[in-house]
């Protein structure tokens, strides 16, 4: 039988009302791990729906499957499905507001006779509200992004128009996934890459474009941004180009002021001869800077342009953003490589430190800070509150051997260590940090608890981003701080205007059907059994064999322990429930196995009165 999977909130409101004594609704506390026959690599994300939900893939030698699941606040896997693989690569890209789900990737359904794009709509239980693709002769690989009006804008790459080459494709969608406008737009017969930002008054993309060729020495790779307004008509477009060839790579954000941020990285361009012996050749010793430019929305015009660096760095841009008060913080990476004696070396591995800049609203640099460990890579998130979220990776190496674990901590506003953490076995071990209304939320992809078989892990953390009881696989780290002598200097950048060519192209989307799979994912609680969480349980008729077990929930109250679990059966229960006791205690409905959340309904009207909930007419009943 189906049942409702809404968490029991009501039953939770009844309990929190009008008593101080009582915390907000609360995660439950679990560390567990999600996976396949085949592994699974991916993430927990917050769902707006409250809990949380999956997105993974197997990766095979023929194909990678890519899997979505509901996981409820417990770490109880609500429902899973499994999209196609042969043939064909999917992606959940996104959970929409609602909590339904975008779904993208590259197909080969639809009339199209290559690679045809797909996007689609499922619900928030992951039934189909509508799938098109869409493609000509060649092949198309889209991504799209939800818009302020309802929609989704997007596109990438395409060879069905024009000289066959890879040209941009650009995409607006309705909210019904229809196409409200399209067209192919080409800089020159070399655009490597695709990114679109909504912007107040249309769409600015971002592609780079080869100078001459990618075969090192001789190429570049430059930037250019494309303003379009809402229908899609080319407002300007704009070549930053260097003095010098180098290799720039960048992501685009829009400042409060309504200008355009572009963060990246620049790589002077090296002389490497090309022939059949390069794989017998060291890695080549260079320096790459790392860079900001303020762009005009309106013309696409150079505000400022700046790089930061030194003689001898390798710097790699990661993130930049701006500060309530109209300054910038910018968050980077210096990687110390330690490889083989050549380029086809399985023993590569990147690590260093992290550093951040502290910027004036013009560019200027105000403070620099780096990490001194040598042994770690990621990056920094500044919060709204002003803290900082660090978010990487510890590389320990032993020999031919290496060890890597999930790093993440909290710092203060002048990145003091408020507490820094690191969660791993003896393998590869990878995640992110994430804080849901001041809860801590660990998840990503682990190797080291499920038999060397890749499986996504989810961990609740406490307030000071622990897991008692669960060692010795979290443990505290140090980060060591010293000040870089990064200097400040001029990008050089030049903004040469460009005109787009715009390609005919006639295909219209199709509607098709993929088919999905419900599937059955495998769990393991990382730390053991069930965490000690004093779970007590109620039951009209007995509580299936769990204990230990009461038949009133004013008995489940009096005996659980503090920031316990009453896990209460279904049936329906009357009479009045008396608050008898002060401490914070989590109530959930569920089925009579226990196994499955149900959904309260109260019955009549509710009085609160000398630390009784007064339940008249009928109570209140779980129902499956």
């Amino acid at each position: 039988m189906g049942r409702n999977l809404v968490s029991a909130g009501k039953l939770l409101v009844v309990f929190c009302l009008g008593f101080v004594l009582f915390a907000p609704a609360a995660s439950a506390r679990w560390a567990r791990t999600f996976g396949t026959d085949q592994g699974l690599i991916g993430s927990l994300l917050p769902s707006v729906l409250g809990g949380y939900y999956l997105a993974g893939y197997t990766e095979l030698e023929t194909e990678s499957t890519w899997h979505v699941a509901r996981i409820d606040s417990s770490g109880v896997v609500a429902w899973a499905k499994k999209l196609p693989g042969a043939g064909d690569n999917f992606s959940v890209a996104m959970e929409l507001s609602d909590g339904s789900f975008f779904v993208q990737g590259e197909t080969t359904l639809g009339t199209g006779k290559g690679t045809n794009a797909l996007w689609a709509k499922f619900t928030s239980s992951f039934s189909p509200v509508w799938q098109y693709a869409f493609g000509g002769d060649g092949s198309e690989y889209l991504a799209f992004y939800p818009t302020s009006d309802g929609g989704f804008i997007g596109g990438g790459l395409s060879t069905s128009y024009g000289d066959g080459q890879e040209h941009m494709l650009v995409i607006k969608l309705n909210s019904s996934g229809g196409i409200s406008w399209s067209k192919v737009l080409s800089i020159a017969d070399t655009d490597r890459d695709f990114d679109i930002l909504e912007v107040s008054d249309g769409y600015v993309m971002k592609t780079t474009i080869l100078t001459e060729t990618m075969g090192i020495p001789d190429g570049g790779q430059d930037v250019v941004l494309i303003k379009l307004n809402t229908s899609g008509a080319v407002q300007w477009a704009k070549h930053y180009k260097p003095a010098d060839k180098s290799i720039n790579s960048a992501v685009v954000s829009l400042t409060s002021d309504g200008n355009l941020l572009l963060a990246g990285s620049d790589i002077p361009t090296f002389s490497w001869p090309m022939d059949d012996k390069i794989n017998d050749l060291p890695i080549p010793s260079f320096t790459s800077d790392m860079f900001l430019m303020k762009v005009s929305s309106s013309n696409g015009s150079i505000l400022w342009d700046w790089k930061y660096g030194d003689e001898t760095s390798m710097l790699t841009g990661i993130m930049a953003w701006e500060n309530a008060d109209g300054t910038f913080s910018y968050s980077g990476f210096r990687p110390e490589v330690t490889s083989g004696t050549d380029m086809d070396s399985d023993e590569l591995e990147v690590k260093g430190n992290i550093l951040i800049l502290q910027l004036s609203s013009a560019g200027a640099i105000n403070s620099q800070n780096m990490t001194t460990n040598d042994d770690i890579y990621g990056l920094f998130y500044k919060q709204h509150d002003g803290t900082y979220h660090l978010v990487g990776s510890q590389v320990t190496l032993d020999g031919e051997e290496s060890d890597m674990d999930v790093l993440y901590g909290k710092f203060d506003s002048s990145l003091n260590p408020v507490w820094v953490k690191t969660f791993g076995g003896d393998k590869t071990d990878m995640g992110a940090l994430f804080n849901i209304s001041g809860q801590y939320f660990l998840s990503g992809t682990t190797l080291s608890f499920a038999s060397g078989k890749s499986t996504i892990f989810g961990i609740t953390l406490d307030s000071t981003g622990e897991y008692p009881d669960c060692q010795p696989y979290f443990e505290d780290f140090t980060v060591t701080w010293g000040t870089p002598q990064l200097a400040k200097s001029d990008l050089g950048r030049t903004a040469e205007s460009v005109t787009p060519q715009e390609i005919a192209q006639p295909y219209s989307p199709e509607s098709v059907s993929m088919t999905v799979e419900t599937v059955t994912l495998s769990t393991t609680d990382i730390c053991g059994s069930t965490p000690p969480e004093g779970i007590v349980y109620v039951g009209k008729e007995g509580c299936g064999g769990h204990t230990p077990c009461v038949s009133s929930i004013t008995d489940g109250i009096s005996s659980a322990e503090d920031n316990g679990t009453i896990k209460v059966g279904e049936g329906t229960y009357s009479g009045d429930v008396l608050m008898n006791v002060t401490r914070s205690l989590h109530l959930q409905g569920y089925d009579t196995a226990y196994t499955t959340p149900s959904t309260p309904t109260v019955q009549g009207s509710l009085t609160l009165r000398n630390g009784e909930i007064i339940l008249d007419e009928g109570g209140f009943i779980l129902i499956p």
